[in-house]
């Protein structure tokens, strides 16, 4: 009704209408002030901007009721712009992690150090630290540590996780001293967190023991095998920061890594108690998890577990295939199925025939491959055959069907999935083919090694015969199957044509011995020539090396007796230039042996070489004693009254 009155009788309207003025001086205020700003807005505005603002002011009632400006976006500000977005953590993180993804981390670090405040938090700093850790900057990563302490942040159960876990990955302690400290120290602070933790929030998500088993691992790589047990012991016993399985698979770690650590002269007592802790270490865990539904054991505690008793007492070997029958499901031949209570997967078989092995359990190790095969086939690789093939040494004979070896057979079955099936896992490489020519010499096998010859080099024992000429041609084959022999493989090689005893296979040995070169073999300055190194099996390069030169050596010299016999100026099936090169070859090989008379009398042969009766009646005895050990336990008659 008042809309187009004056301004003063508008003001007037007002006053009458407004319920809070309630006297006469009041009304005259509100008409003396409001007639003056319109006076002063009517005077002051030209009309177009004043009805501009009056329809910005009172216009449509459902448009927006912030200002605006003379853009006319409501977000913006009175100056036209937009108003500044603020930083968020999330937004910063993913700037920085694209810096490091960019090789830019020292960019990142700094990044963070001069982002504005409101937007770090602590999983931010989590995350660079975990950067600088994945980069190896370790001494970054605790100068980043103590920084974040400086501005206020406080270290949660992550920044402990990350910053162990980093740490952890250093496997070789030596250079890295001052880090060490940075750990025990991390270690420490991190305990503290956890203790307040525990009274102000024990079901928080960090109380865990993660970043404990993170500095365990830190221990085992540095060697500190009494500080891993002090720290095992003085956790809980229950609750969320007692050991778990994760905890258990580092300590049997631990075990096997003291164990091969010791000094020469204590090897073997460190490997007795080692197996004995591991002993008593498996029954703690066994009480301990039973108690924690929650927890259970996997299969990297088994082959950890399994691995650490391999080399003690009878006893321990005896519950190590315990352990694979219960927990695994391998079990002996005639046995009744079981179900494992783990998955079985490649790291257990690896242990279980490293076990057998290493226990004169040959036959069990051939028995349990054909079981994987049907447990995990896709699992199964060339380091499992390699253990299957060097029991085939050991047995010798045994098994032999038709003169033949067993282990080339299963050579033949391994080539086939590797090529035909394209099984690159099962390629045979150079140990798998000493263990064969290895088995072949043990039995006499000439055939059978002659077949292994052509199937690693590519080249066919025809062209080494009498009367070839010009050099031998490889057949052309997939990439990595051609091998060059080694020393040990040649040696093998070398000695298994006395088998059939035919001066015709001498001569074809020796050629192939000049054909990759004498110095090759019997030199001193040679380069490493790709033998792999295997403990488990009595196996070492280094400590073999040379018996393996020597044996070649002689077995070079006595072919060359019956192939260049004394008197004969020329021999049968000999070239005028083989001989002045093999008499060359015979001159080498004995200047060898003349070197060091000692070393060639001294020269131990491995365990792969040993009788196989000795090795035997030592499973046979070791046996008997388990059986009357457990039969006096079950007794209750102590050893010492019998």
């Amino acid at each position: 009704m008042f809309r187009n009155a004056s301004p003063s009788v508008a003001a007037i309207s007002r006053c009458a209408r407004s319920s809070f003025v309630s006297t006469p001086a009041a009304c005259s205020r509100t008409f003396a002030t409001e007639t003056s700003s319109t006076r002063v807005r009517n005077h002051a505005t030209p009309p177009a901007l004043d009805r501009e603002r009056r329809e910005h002011s009172y216009g449509n009632p459902s448009s927006s009721s912030r200002p605006t400006n003379r853009t006319g976006n409501p977000h913006a500000n009175v100056d036209g712009d937009r108003p500044k977005r603020l930083l968020r953590p999330y937004d910063l993180a993913q700037r920085l992690t694209k810096l490091v993804e960019e090789g830019q981390l020292q960019e990142a670090v700094d990044s963070l150090k001069t982002a504005p405040l409101d937007a770090q938090n602590v999983p931010l700093w989590n995350t660079m630290l975990n950067h600088c850790c994945n980069a190896g900057k370790y001494e970054l990563a605790w100068k980043l540590f103590i920084d974040m302490k400086r501005r206020g942040f406080v270290p949660d159960g992550r920044t402990y996780m990350t910053m162990l876990s980093g740490l952890s990955q250093i496997k070789d302690w030596k250079m890295y001293s001052k880090q060490l400290d940075h750990a025990h120290s991390l270690y420490e602070k991190g305990l503290a967190y956890l203790e307040k933790l525990k009274e102000l929030e024990p079901n928080s998500k960090f109380m865990n023991n993660h970043f404990i088993n993170a500095y365990l691992k830190i221990l085992v790589n540095a060697g500190l095998y009494d500080k891993v047990f002090d720290v095992y012991m003085a956790m809980d016993t229950e609750g969320p920061l007692a050991p778990d399985q994760f905890t258990y698979s580092i300590l049997f770690h631990a075990l096997v890594q003291r164990s091969t650590t010791a000094p020469k002269s204590d090897v073997s007592e460190a490997m007795l108690k080692s197996a004995s802790d591991a002993r008593l270490l498996w029954r703690q865990m066994t009480k301990s998890l039973s108690k924690r539904p929650n927890v259970a054991i996997d299969p990297y505690v088994v082959s950890s577990a399994i691995r650490a008793l391999t080399r003690g007492s009878p006893f321990d070997s005896h519950l190590a295939f315990d352990i694979l029958r219960e927990y695994a499901g391998l079990t002996k031949p005639g046995e009744p199925r079981v179900e494992p209570l783990v998955k079985m997967n490649h790291f257990i078989l690896q242990a279980a025939l490293e076990l057998c092995n290493v226990t004169g359990k040959h036959r069990l190790a051939v028995h349990w491959l054909q079981l994987a095969l049907k447990m995990i086939p896709s699992e199964i690789d060339r380091r499992h055959l390699n253990q299957v093939h060097a029991a085939h040494v050991n047995l010798g004979n045994a098994g032999v069907l038709d003169g033949e070896s067993s282990s080339f057979k299963l050579l033949q079955w391994q080539l086939e999935r590797a090529v035909v099936h394209q099984q690159e896992q099962l390629r045979p490489d150079s140990s798998t083919y000493f263990y064969v020519m290895l088995d072949c010499w043990r039995i006499g096998d000439w055939a059978s090694a002659a077949r292994t010859f052509e199937m690693m080099t590519g080249y066919k024992m025809e062209q080494f015969n009498d009367g070839m000429e010009g050099p031998p041609t490889r057949v052309k084959r997939s990439k990595g199957l051609d091998i060059r022999p080694n020393t040990q493989i040649m040696s093998c090689f070398a000695r298994a044509s006395f088998a059939p005893n035919d001066p015709s296979i001498f001569r074809q040995v020796l050629r192939i011995i000049s054909f990759y070169g004498d110095d090759y073999f019997l030199s001193d300055t040679r380069p490493y020539n790709g033998m792999a190194r295997d403990k488990s099996i009595g196996f070492s390069v280094q400590k073999y090396e040379q018996y393996y030169q020597f044996t070649l050596a002689n077995a070079i010299i006595s072919m060359l007796s019956t192939v260049l016999p004394k008197g004969v100026p020329k021999p049968e099936g000999v070239a005028e230039g083989e001989m002045r090169a093999w008499t060359e070859l015979g001159r080498k090989a004995r200047a060898l042996l003349d070197r060091d008379p000692k070393a060639v009398a001294t020269a131990k042969a491995p365990s792969l070489e040993s009788s196989r009766l000795g090795d035997a009646l030592n499973v046979q005895r070791t046996d008997d004693q388990v059986d009357l050990d457990m039969t006096r336990r079950i007794a209750k008659i102590s050893p010492r009254t019998t």
